[in-house]
């Protein structure tokens, strides 16, 4: 019984492996040819390819780092801010923790919002 459900297994994990290998393009599919199951194939292209995560989150804080209200209104500017730290969180799987933590990102984030404020916005005006 153990041979009959072990087999099974195998097929399934042979199916995922095809199924993997078949998504990918031929040079990547050739790079993965020896792996002998679908865990390692996914294991190799984990690595290959998280490291792009990296590069994604240093153009995320680059962008944040350059992002100025210019000719924008407050709310477009805010929104934009808005849409660059929800994607650096989600890259970084930032999730609240209660910790104190959250205060301190949440003040950031308002310091960042305001110094990219245009000098005559009204905000900038009422912090005068």
């Amino acid at each position: 019984m153990k041979k009959r459900s072990c087999s099974g297994w195998e097929r399934c994990d042979t199916l995922v492996k095809t199924w993997l290998v078949a998504s990918m393009l031929k040079q990547i599919s050739k790079s993965v040819k020896n792996c002998k199951t679908s865990s390692e194939v996914w294991l190799d292209l984990q690595e290959r390819f998280l490291q792009t995560n990296t590069v994604k989150l240093f153009n995320i804080e680059k962008a944040l780092h350059d992002c100025k209200q210019g000719l924008d209104s407050v709310n477009t500017f805010y929104t934009k801010l808005k849409s660059l730290w929800d994607d650096r969180d989600v890259l970084c799987n930032v999730a609240p923790c209660g910790c104190g933590l959250d205060e301190f990102i949440k003040n950031q984030k308002t310091m960042k919002f305001l110094m990219g404020l245009n000098e005559n916005s009204l905000f900038s005006e009422a912090l005068s």
